[in-house]
C-alpha cells in the first residue's frame, strides 16, 4: 500500500472502523515514533479521494505535522491528492480531549487540492482523544461529516478521517498553557 494514493473500494468509512482505530491509538498500540493519517474526501461525482500516509521520526516531513501554540492545536496532513489543515482552539470551556464543532471561526478544517482549489469547513465535528502538551506527545483524533465549501464554485465536499500525530513543535513560553486539558 502506497503512502499516497490508495485503491479504495468502499465509499464510506465505517464508524466502527474509525472508532476501532482510535481505540487502538488511545491505548497506545502501534509505533511511538510514527505519525499516521487516513482521510476520505467525498464529492458529488465519482469515487472518493483517499489521502493516507505515515511519517517516521527519522524522516522529518514539514508538510505532514502537528504542533501547538498557546491554546491551539494545528494538524497538517499532506498527500499528492491534497492537503488537510485542522485547527482546534481549546479554552476553559472547551477542553481536550473532547468534541469540537467545526465552524468558520475557531475550529476549522481546510482542504486544498493539488491545483490549489481551496475548500473551507462549514460544519461537522473534530474529536480529540488526547491532549498533547509536550514534544513527542501524540495528537490523536478524528473528524466526521465535515462539510467544506469552495467559495468560488459553491461546490461542497464531505471529509472523514483520523490522525495519530507526534507533536513536532511547541511554540509558547513557560507562562502559557499549551492546550486546555481536562
Amino acid at each position: 500500500m502506497s503512502a499516497h494514493t490508495v485503491a479504495h473500494t468502499s465509499y464510506h468509512l465505517t464508524t466502527a472502523g474509525l472508532v476501532g482505530a482510535l481505540l487502538l491509538a488511545a491505548v497506545g498500540c502501534g509505533d511511538g515514533d510514527i505519525s499516521t493519517y487516513d482521510v476520505e474526501v467525498e464529492g458529488s461525482d465519482g469515487p472518493p479521494t483517499i489521502l493516507s500516509g505515515s511519517v517516521g521520526a527519522d524522516e522529518p516531513d514539514l508538510t505532514t505535522t502537528a504542533w501547538i501554540t498557546p491554546g491551539i492545536l494545528y494538524v497538517t496532513l499532506d498527500d499528492d491528492d491534497g492537503r488537510v489543515e485542522l485547527t482546534v482552539v481549546t479554552s476553559e470551556s472547551e477542553t481536550a480531549p473532547g468534541s469540537f464543532e467545526v465552524t468558520t471561526g475557531q475550529h476549522t478544517l481546510r482542504y486544498t487540492l493539488p491545483d490549489q482549489t481551496v475548500y473551507q469547513s462549514i460544519g461537522g465535528t473534530i474529536d480529540l482523544v488526547s491532549c498533547p502538551t509536550g514534544l513527542d506527545d501524540r495528537a490523536r483524533g478524528s473528524f466526521t461529516d465535515v462539510e467544506a465549501q469552495n467559495a468560488e464554485s459553491d461546490d461542497i465536499l464531505t471529509l472523514h478521517g483520523s490522525f495519530d500525530m507526534v507533536l513536532s513543535s511547541i511554540q509558547y513560553n513557560g507562562d502559557d498553557e499549551p492546550l486546555d486539558c481536562e
